[in-house]
């Protein structure tokens, strides 16, 4: 599977959220378990995809960027996740592959290639990289 220019886009939203904390903190209270139940994943990406999901709920991400942009963000983040680590995890169970493409149907519903997020959402990482 090949990057997408709005995927791409959206993990750099993501990488705005990123915390002057260690990365080893585990963020809590968000539903972030249950999103990853299923996905096939890595172990060491499942790690990074569920702290960095768990900033989208930080009350930065909440501030500049809309509920909309932050789900987007989070489905691209979580999907990019299952194609970055493709290869380590091939071949998926069938619920494996319908999890995958319930995941690309959301994505697509929330603009897919062309979604983007806002500057305001896009100006997070300045603020968090501080």
């Amino acid at each position: 599977m090949f990057a997408r220019p709005a995927l791409i886009a959206a993990l750099l939203a993501l990488a705005a959220c990123q915390p002057t904390t260690p990365t080893s903190t585990t963020p809590t209270g968000s539903a972030m378990h249950t999103e990853l139940d299923d996905l096939p994943l890595t172990a060491g990406l499942r790690a990074e995809i569920a702290s960095e999901l768990g900033r989208l709920d930080s009350p930065e991400a909440a501030s500049l960027c809309t509920a909309e942009e932050r789900s987007f963000i989070r489905v691209s983040a979580m999907l990019m996740a299952v194609y970055l680590g493709e290869d380590e995890t091939r071949p998926w169970t069938a619920p494996q592959e319908a999890k995958v493409a319930a995941l690309r149907t959301r994505w697509e519903a929330l603009g897919g290639d062309n979604r983007d997020v806002s500057d305001r959402c896009r100006s997070l990482l300045p603020a968090m990289m501080g």
